[in-house]
């Protein structure tokens, strides 16, 4: 992933701010991120698999990644990373 840096209104902010904070995202960029996919699929600029997402269970990504070869630290850390966003996150 690239890092970039986003400068936004007030209000947006602070809109953006309350969706981490009342848990919905884990963090603004995941807010961010969602809301070019969505933008994009609007817009119809994005490839299929921006648009289409197929949530998996974590032990079936977990166990894909093994077999692609992955070591175990970075498998456990993007399983963690997924198991704390908002589409993986128990309710």
């Amino acid at each position: 992933m690239r890092a970039v840096s986003v400068t936004l209104p007030e209000g947006l902010a602070q809109q953006t701010e309350l969706l981490v904070t009342r848990g919905e995202y884990v963090s603004l960029a995941e807010v961010l991120r969602t809301a070019l996919r969505l933008l994009l699929a609007v817009e119809e600029k994005a490839p299929p698999e921006l648009i289409m997402f197929s949530k998996k269970p974590l032990g079936e990504i977990e166990e894909g990644l093994r077999d692609a070869g992955h070591n175990s630290q970075f498998v456990e850390s993007v399983v963690a990373g997924l198991g704390k966003s908002s589409i993986y996150k128990k309710s």
